[in-house]
């Protein structure tokens, strides 16, 4: 480059206020900094891996009351071999460092605010900071974390007093501290990064498969169990979070709060395994808040709550789709959703179980009485018709016995590929409002 001690790609564009560096090396030595800004909102854009490494002033300083963004998809190593000085100083304005990898040494503190009254601002970014004398992050009135979580070292957090990332005791932390990506998703009240999502079995309560892919937002169990005491065993506020099930898995919860919690965004549990679910507090086994549309399609799912087994929150849509499901709890086994879609199955148990609001705002399952079913609910894969006995739906489940719907006595059954209703001997006798038999088969034959 045209200045000395400059190589690879660096411009800058006035329109943007932005300072790119592409491949880039800065070396500097006594009071120069490899940037120094005094422009307010000043942008570093970093593509590729840049290296800057000074032994005094600090690679990167924002001077004055000048506030600074680091970001991009590259990666930075400001280093500092000086023992009083830092990686990135910010002398009184706030740091944005967003969608990159930040590596940062300085013998003082690896990023540093010099006046303690500004705010630093992490967002989906990999940071490496370390500072042996004043601490590795330090003089910050503010630190927000966003979409991102600190696994290094373990328990280490913002600490209002110290204005520093600290230890549980308030210690200043003056070795290496580690920031990742993280993903609104928590297992056991643990959130899952970068740094444990390819093994959540790290997390105390979790054995088994468990695994994360923010690529596909997946959340994968294979033969798994997840026992949570003192949290939700599995929270997502990941909109289109898919949970995928292999081999048989467990969510267990004894705290009074829901086992699975899709938290306002719409999820689906689906897969070839089975999940047993079960909420041993007063509580819901899974639970679809604010609205989160809830899907179940082609696995086996066992929901046994507390309080409710499978529930919305009145305004969330459920669908299940060839999928078995099993749910019971004492305040409505399948209840409190805003619409309830059977596709390509049918409710087995009870006898008559249907979906229905009855006199409430919601939709639950009902029994023929019209009120919330609390015991269990049976759900298989079936092939539905358009074919009602006592108000009670003929399905590829009930077909061959439809004397087992209440009311029907003698032989009844219903050959879908003739569409013929046999009726043998039988009486029907419709005891609610329904019809004895009510038909939108075009061509029916009753024989």
């Amino acid at each position: 480059g045209l200045i000395p001690g400059v190589t690879g790609t660096v411009n800058y564009n006035p329109n943007t206020k932005t300072l790119t560096l592409n491949g880039t090396t800065m070396s500097t030595t006594g009071n120069t900094c490899c940037i120094l800004s005094r422009i307010d909102s000043m942008i570093i854009d970093v593509v590729g891996t840049n290296n800057l490494t000074t032994n005094a002033w600090s690679p990167i300083s924002y001077e004055d009351d000048n506030s600074g963004i680091i970001q991009g998809n590259g990666t930075l190593n400001a280093i500092n071999h000086h023992a009083n000085d830092q990686g990135i100083y910010m002398r009184n304005g706030s740091l944005t460092i967003k969608n990159c990898t930040i590596n940062t040494i300085g013998g003082n503190s690896g990023i540093l605010g010099g006046s303690g009254n500004q705010t630093l601002t992490i967002e989906n970014a990999t940071i490496l900071a370390l500072g042996a004398n004043q601490g590795s992050i330090f003089g910050f009135k503010q630190i927000n974390l966003n979409n991102c979580a600190i696994v290094k070292p373990a328990y280490a957090k913002f600490n209002t007093t110290q204005k520093a990332i600290c230890d549980t005791s308030g210690n200043v932390i003056k070795d290496t501290i580690k920031i990742v990506p993280a993903y609104d998703l928590k297992i056991c009240g643990v959130q899952v990064n970068d740094a444990n999502k390819d093994s959540l079995a790290v997390i105390s309560g979790v054995s088994g498969k468990v695994s994360y892919n923010p690529g596909t937002k997946t959340l994968r169990l294979e033969n798994a169990t997840i026992n949570a005491s003192t949290s939700t065993g599995i929270l997502s506020k990941i909109e289109g979070l898919t949970i995928e099930l292999i081999g048989n898995n467990a969510v267990n919860n004894n705290a009074n709060l829901s086992t699975i919690q899709f938290d306002g965004k719409s999820g689906t549990i689906l897969g070839g395994g089975t999940l047993s679910v079960t909420n041993q507090a007063n509580d819901f086994a899974i639970f679809a808040s604010d609205g989160a549309l809830l899907t179940i399609k082609n696995c086996t799912i066992n929901a046994i709550g507390g309080n409710r087994g499978i529930t919305g929150n009145g305004n969330s849509p459920f669908t299940i789709q060839n999928a078995t499901v099993t749910a019971k709890g004492t305040g409505g086994s399948i209840t409190h959703f805003s619409n309830i879609t059977l596709d390509s199955c049918a409710i087995f148990e009870p006898i008559g179980g249907r979906v229905s609001k009855g006199t409430n705002t919601y939709y639950s399952v009902h029994n023929l009485a019209d009120s919330v079913i609390t015991d269990t609910v049976k759900i298989l894969p079936a092939t539905v018709y358009n074919l009602h006995i006592c108000g009670v739906q003929v399905t590829s489940l009930n077909e061959d016995n439809l004397n087992v719907i209440p009311g029907v006595t003698g032989t009844v059954n219903y050959n879908p590929a003739t569409m013929t209703l046999t009726l043998n001997d039988a009486t029907i006798t419709s005891s609610t409002e329904a019809h004895a038999i009510g038909s939108d088969i075009k061509g029916l034959t009753v024989e």
